[in-house]
Order: structure tokens, then C-alpha cells, then sequence
């Protein structure tokens, strides 16, 4: 893992900041996490976790009511399998798995505003690469034992960097405050085993974040000069 693109990011996000028509704001989120996880295309039962994610986001004017809005994100994911059918990761002895996932995440997302009043809902919409730098498993072997262990991630273990597809739905007020559910659909698996199981995050939240320095200047509100 290249550990240098989350710093690169954070230049180029810091940068966006000084034009002054841009909004930086920060959000946090609780979220439920799971995956859809097959083993040689066997569907295998998996459990949700409790995760969160904690971010800075701007607001890039763009076209009439649509922004550039990039995402940049700490994000706790995880799940649990109950596994019918084994495979080299996590290991051909293991039948439960338990895991945790720390990632940091570069979403470059559109930002839709659905109506011209200051106060409005609004979509976005886009990408993310998730970089992991941190994972834990906690392992039931056949035999009953049980086994704690760091994740381990390269090119015939768990996947550093993943891609997920993200659908934002939400409501932001002129003061800049803004609330908004979302979806986070992995596209790539955190597995990087040729005949490992192929493994995909899910997961749905809620989050609640402001913008800073000013008032939202999405649209003019023009109630002022209809009453003259």
C-alpha cells in the first residue's frame, strides 16, 4: 500500500479551500456495516457491525445547482461470516470469522441541489477508493479454538485498497447545517486471493456535519427583493 495517496489527497483537498467561493465542512456518521461474501459463489451468512466514519467534505461550485463535492474520510467497517465453506483466507480450518477494518477514504463525489431555497434536500453522488491501514480477526477454528489476529494485507491477502460505489440523500439550511443518510456499495473485494472468497462492503448511516465560515450560498434568496 502506497501510503503517500492519502497525504497527496490532503494537499490537493487543502488546496481546494482557498478559493473563496468553496465550502470546507466536517460530519460524522454512524454507521451499520456488512458484506456480500461468497466463497466460490456461495452466498455465506454474514452479521452487521456497529462502524462510524468521521470527514472533511467540500462544496465546489460547478454548474448551476451542481457541485464538485470531494470526500475525505476515517471510516471504521466491519462484518462477521459464518463460513460453510473454507477457503485459503482466512484460512481452509476456519468456520467463523470475526472482522474489524480501518481505512481512510477518497470519495470525489457530485453534490446535486434539488431546489432553489436556501434551506433544501440535495444528493450526491459518486466514487470512493478505501485505502486500509488497519484490521483485526477474530477466528473460530473447527476444532473450537479461538485465534485474535492482525489482518494481513498484499497480493495473497487482504486487498489495502478497495473502490465502493456511495449515494448520499439529505437535507442542508441556509445556516450550513446538513443531515443525510447514505449507501455505501463495495465494488471490489478486500480480497486479493486467487481462490479466496470474494468479499464486498455494504453499509448504510446516518450523518450529521456544518459547513464553516458562512451562510449557505447555494442560491440567492429572493424573498427579500419579491417584497418590494
Amino acid at each position: 500500500m502506497n501510503k503517500k495517496y492519502p497525504l497527496i489527497t490532503l494537499a490537493i483537498f487543502c488546496s481546494l479551500t482557498c478559493f473563496s467561493q468553496n465550502q470546507i465542512g466536517v460530519f460524522g456518521s454512524i454507521q451499520s456495516t456488512t458484506a456480500d461474501y461468497k466463497v466460490r459463489n456461495k452466498k455465506q451468512t454474514t452479521e452487521s457491525k456497529l462502524g462510524g466514519q468521521l470527514g472533511l467534505t467540500l462544496k465546489v461550485p460547478f454548474d448551476n445547482q451542481l457541485y464538485f463535492s470531494p470526500i475525505l474520510s476515517y471510516s471504521l467497517k466491519g462484518f462477521s461470516v459464518q463460513l460453510t465453506d473454507t477457503a485459503s483466507i482466512p484460512g481452509k480450518d476456519v468456520v467463523y470469522n470475526d472482522l474489524s477494518v480501518h481505512s481512510i477514504d477518497i470519495a470525489p463525489l457530485f453534490h446535486l441541489v434539488l431546489s432553489k431555497n436556501p434551506s433544501h434536500l440535495f444528493v450526491r453522488f459518486g466514487p470512493s477508493v478505501d485505502v486500509a491501514f488497519k484490521g483485526k480477526e477474530k477466528l473460530t477454528l473447527k476444532d473450537g479454538k479461538e485465534v485474535d489476529r492482525a489482518m494481513q494485507f498484499g497480493s495473497k491477502y487482504y486487498s489495502p485498497i478497495t473502490t465502493t460505489a456511495i449515494v448520499h440523500f439529505g437535507f442542508e439550511t441556509q445556516g450550513g447545517f446538513f443531515v443525510f443518510g447514505h449507501y455505501n456499495h463495495g465494488l471490489g473485494s478486500m480480497n486479493n486471493s486467487d481462490f479466496g472468497p470474494k468479499a464486498r462492503h455494504r453499509a448504510f448511516g446516518l450523518s450529521l456535519g456544518t459547513y464553516f465560515g458562512r451562510r449557505n450560498p447555494n442560491v440567492m434568496d429572493t424573498r427579500a427583493l419579491d417584497a418590494r
